[in-house]
């Protein structure tokens, strides 16, 4: 049997020993704890960062023991008061778990009132922080206007000079567009660009001629702020827009994937929409991103309000006239 060569793990504990056994798992090593050895002081840990003090600690009993060492050092921070160590870590305020609380508490009471750790939160109620996050639904519109051989139009609305003996300066004009392809109806919201968007039926007329439609009418949105390469962005890709386009398929149904907390990145609307398939003419559907950054506040505590964030779907050249013309009288 090929002897096994003995490892130092610098740790008396047995949750550390045990991840560090489960790497090694395999290797002919012998693996040994500071319960193995004679009893030695603990290094002081002066180093700036854990791995200033896994690499101090590895030295000092390898030095002492002549036995190959490895040491970890790790934990809970607390990203509100400049990542300081946490609850679980010796160094901070001792081992008593009570007057670890109790300064927490106090600490995170004073960046509250001064407002330095509101950059990630609001400190809104005693040992409570509400961090910031945000909210974003899809909402999926299979449309079939008149029939499901429909189109997808962009409406432009823009400033139309006007010449120069003229007593007007500027007008604005609206210049429609039919958007042909899935990476073409990926679209943003803007307030300097506004726009209709419409799925119309082009081969079906209103009584005075135009193409019947509905018109998805955006509300308060927002755009995400997240990096495109972190990992909670990377399996919501549907935020990157708010609206898009693609031919009805029965089997894409959900906007980020069918398993979105298993999921590498990239899936549902990012990679159906890479195919880049036409959406001309045919049975479409329409997704609708609704999104808001929510920064909470003390009114939000212990049961937040209701908040409203909404879009409209309505008929555009659907009716010949105003349809509520003919509701009937209330008796």
């Amino acid at each position: 049997m090929t002897p096994r060569a003995p490892l130092l793990v610098a740790t008396t504990n047995p949750g550390k020993l045990h991840e560090i056994a489960g790497i090694l798992h395999g290797l002919p090593i012998e693996l040994l704890t500071l319960r193995d050895v004679p009893a030695l002081e603990e290094p002081e840990e002066t180093g700036t960062t854990f791995a200033d003090n896994a690499r101090l600690k590895a030295l000092y009993y390898a030095r002492r023991t002549g036995l190959l060492t490895v040491a970890d050092d790790s934990g809970l921070e607390i990203d509100a008061l400049d990542n300081a160590p946490g609850v679980h870590s010796a160094r901070w305020h001792g081992t008593d778990y009570a007057v670890k609380f109790a300064k927490i508490r106090e600490l995170l009471a004073v960046r509250g009132r001064d407002g330095s750790a509101a950059r990630y939160g609001r400190f809104i109620a005693e040992n409570t922080v509400a961090v910031n996050h945000d909210h974003f639904f899809s909402f999926r519109l299979d449309l079939d206007v008149d029939g499901t051989a429909n189109s997808f139009v962009k409406e432009q609305l823009r400033q139309q000079r006007l010449p120069d003996n003229h007593p007007r300066k500027s007008i604005w004009v609206t210049e429609p567009e039919t958007l042909r392809t899935e990476q073409d109806a990926r679209l943003h919201m803007s307030m300097e660009k506004p726009a209709l968007w419409r799925v119309v039926n082009p081969s079906v007329k209103n009584p005075v001629g135009n193409p019947v439609g509905y018109e998805v009418k955006p509300g308060h949105n927002a755009m995400t702020l997240l990096s495109p390469d972190d990992v909670p962005q990377r399996r919501a890709g549907f935020t990157e827009y708010q609206l898009w386009v693609t031919p009805y398929r029965a089997e894409e149904r959900h906007a980020a994937g069918d398993y979105v907390t298993q999921s590498k990145g990239g899936d549902g609307l990012p990679a159906w929409t890479r195919a880049n398939r036409s959406i001309e003419n045919t049975d479409l559907v329409v997704w609708y991103t609704v999104g808001f950054h929510h920064v909470p506040r003390s009114e939000d505590w212990p049961v937040m309000p209701t908040a409203w964030h909404e879009f409209e779907l309505r008929p555009s050249n659907f009716f010949a006239r105003n349809p509520a013309l003919d509701i009937p009288r209330q008796k």
